[in-house]
């Protein structure tokens, strides 16, 4: 469930959506990807806000 919400609720969930960029002709190992460095990126943001 977890999983599911992280990626619904991401930006590359919203691209995918949109059509944008031809992101739906990627592979799932593409997208497992772009969602990793994306979390990553959020992570790092909350860090740099808590410090």
């Amino acid at each position: 469930m977890e999983a599911t919400d992280l990626y619904y609720n991401s930006i590359t969930s919203q691209l995918i959506e949109e059509g944008i960029a031809g992101l739906h002709c990627r592979s799932d190992k593409y997208f497992a990807e772009e969602l990793r460095i994306e979390v990553q990126k959020e992570k790092q943001a909350i860090q740099k806000t808590i410090n």
